[in-house]
């Protein structure tokens, strides 16, 4: 899981982009046999319009005498993703209508975006704003928006039934590892287990998106999948020391709950479960929304004071931490696996002595 981290974390990923493919490219290289979907950008899926893809070329902020204060060269979270291109002198007001700094962080740059509303905007950490003591600064962003395609990875592995579980994961936040690639780590882990095995009693599909219009575009596109699912999880912020915290479906009261909460009840993990969007909330809220109906539990370790930030990085990921949050996620999987209803082929008493099945008190 650490070596897909490193490969994924360097990635400027986003919702649609060239960097968003190449991390979906490598991820199926460690899942032979995954498909990578697209969806055409500007097209209409339910209520929703496919953003453009996006691409920052370069943007600094300097001042009028050139030096150079803020340049998304150093790092790319400086930048607001999916920012609009900008090439004007602005006052120092208007700058800082325009920058986000996280006073209790001092020293990090947040990560901030604006995938549906057209905006421009600068990420720098707190502690740089004394630096800007000028009237009138020079702001340049250069970036492109272009049609193209969103794109989805699945894997389908088909069990004895065509009842599908599935595994969501998001793909989308620029060298953010925490939020959300431990989710795609732990998904993918438990996939290649679930490979191996000679039989699965049921189906299993593993779904990494592009955050919610990810898998509003790909249920959109397979109804099916829709028809067949009986359940999934969503996963993500797995990988800090916090305490993992469940999140129900949005019934709350069915079968995967159930299993759920007993599996962090017999767990030796500390834990907390919450209702349904009652903590981080992801694209089980598009799974389990009405109309899709598919039963979605979700597990982080949110909150964490690195979040949306370049603090979370991949030094930030504790191995353990995301091994024993995968193997909670595993385990409902596995329960399920094995779990059954024992069914009476007759009526009556059972002829236990005449079975064999007596016991010797």
């Amino acid at each position: 899981m650490i070596d897909l981290l490193k490969k994924l974390a360097p990635l400027k990923r986003t919702l649609a982009c060239n960097d968003t493919d190449k991390a979906l490219n490598i991820i199926a290289d460690y899942m032979p046999g995954s498909i990578i979907e697209g969806y055409p950008t500007s097209s209409r899926v339910w209520s929703w319009n496919i953003p453009k893809r996006w691409e920052l070329k370069r943007a600094t902020i300097k001042r009028l005498d050139g030096e150079v204060l803020v340049d998304s060269d150093w790092n790319h979270l400086h930048v607001m993703n999916y920012s609009t291109s900008l090439s004007s002198k602005v006052t120092h007001k208007e700058l800082f209508e325009h920058i986000s700094s996280y006073p209790d962080r001092p020293d990090a740059i947040p990560f901030q975006f604006s995938f549906y509303e057209p905006k421009w905007g600068f990420c720098i950490p707190h502690a740089w704003v004394e630096k800007f003591t000028e009237e009138e600064y020079w702001v340049e962003i250069e970036s492109t928006f272009e049609e193209g395609n969103l794109n989805v990875l699945t894997k389908f592995l088909p069990g004895v039934s065509e009842k599908t579980f599935i595994l969501c994961a998001d793909i989308c936040h620029p060298l953010q590892v925490n939020d959300s690639l431990t989710g795609v780590a732990a998904a993918l882990s438990i996939m290649q287990d679930l490979e191996k095995k000679a039989s699965r009693k049921y189906s299993y599909l593993m779904l990494i998106v592009p955050e919610t219009i990810g898998s509003v575009a790909y249920l959109a596109h397979h109804p099916e999948v829709i028809d067949s699912a009986i359940g999934g999880f969503f996963s993500e912020m797995l990988g800090t020391d916090g305490a993992l915290v469940g999140q129900k479906t949005r019934r709350g009261n069915t079968y995967w709950d159930g299993l759920f909460k007993a599996i962090l009840e017999n767990s030796s993990c500390s834990y907390n479960l919450v209702n349904f969007m009652k903590s981080a909330s992801n694209d089980e809220k598009v799974l389990d929304s009405p109309g899709v109906d598919i039963p979605t539990f979700s597990l982080t370790r949110y909150p964490y004071p690195e979040y949306h930030s370049s603090d979370d990085n991949i030094d930030l990921i504790n191995i353990e931490k995301l091994q024993e949050a995968t193997k909670i996620l595993n385990d409902v999987i596995e329960w399920a696996e094995y779990d059954y209803i024992p069914v009476l082929n007759q009526p009556g008493p059972i002829f236990l002595s005449g079975n064999g099945l007596f016991p010797d008190w």
